[in-house]
Parts: structure tokens; sequence; C-alpha cells
């Protein structure tokens, strides 16, 4: 653009010269010409700005750490006059998102359309706003600029891996008084616990038919309760404030790899059953679930806020409830508060858990097994995986 303002005041200032040494209609015509041709292509340019049409999509606005989705983008000019040029800027994470470029320029004919389509590698685990962020018109004289912010963006959704574990022997405590509240315990269909008349309620499942038929009515069998150990996850989900890009670099990586540790171990306890309720910092509520699929989705959706409060998360938790609990703690920070409250979890009958992602003080880590309190770094259990883009 500059070049064209720089060339556009040349050809002025010599039809100027030109009509200074010559004047007669022929000069007078190029310098009015020379005048009016840039309001006439600016007005033009006011005009095309407002008659474009932007639709957006993506094919999966839902992807796991790794995975690829596919972004269409559609411009459709509505105007008479085909568009002399167009920039177009996207908007996508720099660190958590990998695509192929940012900016592209563009013409669309008269009344036509042109579709765009990029492909977005999810890098980290976030939560992202992806799309068209502006589109800069050109005059045809390229002297003037116009961007037109588009607000409208899409959110896409990168989930965190669920890594395989190598090792991991947890002890954990029996929940006598609170199996029954949330569906603790559960039934072995294998091992069958005493026969009885069949009830409304029962199910098919619970006729023995060999029985039945023996005795002339139904009988429906009993079976063996089994307890199911409840855990709960305790996510530091709160954000040191990132003034500079590296420390939000670093900080985007850190919740990445907690989230990839809280997936990952609860997958893990499900493979054996374990109900499992996460609490983390604007949960709403206490709630035990067996389903990997809506644990998982919770997980994935976690936001990272900023500030403390993971102590008192806590503390709230250590002074509301007296039952023995298995509690894991997933935390990217240590400090002598958190250290404190855990003490005190473990004291009062839990069975305490701590999942480490930084080197943490050898002292602190004394203090905590004195207690009983299991330290592990994720790294050291997790099975490592090919990098991205291997």
């Amino acid at each position: 653009m500059t070049k064209n303002r720089i060339a556009y005041g040349i050809v002025l200032v010599v039809l100027l010269l030109f009509l200074f040494l010559y004047e007669g209609r022929m000069t007078y015509t190029a310098v009015y010409a020379a005048l009016i041709l840039p309001l006439i292509s600016l007005a033009l340019a006011l005009f095309t700005k407002r008659r474009f049409l932007i639709s957006e999509k993506l094919s999966n606005d839902y992807i796991a750490k790794g995975e690829i989705t596919t972004f269409t983008g559609i411009i459709q000019n509505s105007f008479f006059l085909p568009c002399a040029s167009a920039n177009i800027t996207f908007k996508a994470d720099d660190f958590g998102l990998a695509m192929a470029s940012k900016d592209m320029s563009i013409r669309i004919k008269a009344f036509g359309t042109r579709k765009l389509e990029f492909k977005i590698t999810g890098v980290y685990r976030g939560i992202y706003d992806v799309g068209i962020r502006d589109i800069t018109i050109y005059d045809f004289l390229g002297l003037f600029e116009f961007k037109q912010e588009h607000p409208n963006k899409l959110m896409l959704v990168v989930t965190p891996r669920v890594l395989p574990i190598t090792t991991l022997s947890l002890d954990s405590v029996v929940q006598d008084a609170i199996l029954s509240k949330n569906y603790k315990q559960g039934e072995d269909y294998n091992i069958v616990s005493e026969l009885r008349k069949y009830q409304p309620t029962d199910g098919y499942k619970k006729v023995h038919w060999k029985v039945s038929a023996k005795r002339n009515e139904l009988i429906s069998k009993n079976f063996q309760e089994t307890e199911k150990c409840t855990t709960m996850f305790f996510i530091n989900n709160s954000k040191l404030l990132t003034k500079s890009d590296y420390a939000r670099q670093k900080a985007i990586v850190g919740e990445d790899a907690l989230m990839e540790a809280v997936v990952s171990i609860m997958f893990h306890c499900h493979g054996f059953g374990h109900p499992i309720s996460l609490q983390y910092l604007g949960s709403l509520q206490e709630y035990f679930s067996a389903d990997f699929n809506q644990l998982y989705k919770e997980a994935s959706m976690i936001p990272f806020g900023t500030g403390g409060g993971f102590e008192v998360l806590l503390d709230s938790y250590l002074k509301q409830n007296k039952d023995p609990m298995n509690l894991y703690i997933f935390t990217q920070k240590m400090n002598e508060s958190i250290l404190s409250t855990l003490k005190l979890l473990s004291i009062s009958g839990n069975h305490v858990v701590l999942f480490l992602f930084n080197k943490v003080k050898d002292g602190f880590i004394r203090e905590l097994e004195s207690q009983n309190i299991l330290c592990i770094y994720f790294e050291e259990i997790a099975q490592p995986t090919e990098e991205l883009g291997d």
C-alpha cells in the first residue's frame, strides 16, 4: 500500500507539473481524473466491505491432544463488482494450537464465493477460540484499507490424553459409613449368596430359572455385594498471573501435564470400578460417578482461573467431612499451607496420595511421608508416548 501511495503521489505531481507547463484541456482532464479516481475507489471500497457474508465451521470441535480438526470458512461477495483485494487474519492460539498459516490474501469475483480450508492440530489441552479474526479490504487503487472485525468465534476444546500407567499400587480405606449413600456397593453376578421368593421389584436377571422350574414358582437369586472404594480427586486449577509470553506458555504446559495425570489416574481407577468425585475450584457439588466418559468430559472442561484458593478448598473439605476417604491430590504448586492441610487430612484418617509434577523440597517430602502420605511424581509412573508430530 505504501508503494501505491508513493506512486500515486508521483503521478499527481507529474500531472500538476504538466498542467503548469502545458496548460490545456487534456492536462486539466488528466488532473481531474487523478483527483476523482481515488474518491471513486474509496466509495466502492466502503460499499464493498459491507457486502461480505462469512460462515465458518469446524469438522470437530472436540478433539484430543495431538488430533487434527478442519476449519472451513466460506466468504461470499454479494456485490456486483469484484473484490479488488482482501487479507484475512485467522484467530488461533499461537502456542496451544498449530496451523499452517495465520494470514491469507484473496480476491473474490462479483457475486462470487471463496471457500477456505486448513488443518488445526491440538498441541496442548485447553479451550480455545478459533476462526476468522478480521478481513482487511483494499480499494482498487490500493490507496486505502478498511479492517472489518469478525466478532463471532468458534470454540475448540482440546482434551487431555489418557496415558497408560506402568505401575501404581495404592492402598485404600473402606468407607463403611457412606457406602450406601452414593452407590458405593455393587453386586457380583458370579457369586450367589442365597435364594428367595421372587419380588415384583426383581428383574428377570435375578430369576433362578432351574430352581423355579423344580419348585413351580419364581425364585430369585441374591448376589454377593462387593465394595467399591470411592475416591475424591482434588485438582488445583488455580493459576498464577502470567505477565510474559514465556510464563504463559510455561503455565499452559503445566496445566496440560496436570490434566493428563488426572484423566490417566482416573482411567486407572475406573478399571477397578471405583466411583470418583472431581473437586476443584469452581465445582458446584460433590457427587460420585463410575461413568468414565462423563468424568473425562467434565475434567476436559475444567477452567484454570487466576489467584489461589486451593488451600481453602482442602480446608473446607476437612471441616465438613468426618468419614475417611481416599483423597488423590493433583497440584503444580506446594507451599506450607497446602502441606499443613494435607497432614491434617491424613491425621483425620483419610488415605492421601499426592501427585507431583515439579521438584519439591526434600523436607516437604519427608514431612508428608512421615504422615503416611504417598508422594508420586507422575512422570515416573506414566508410560512414555510418541511426541506430537513424530
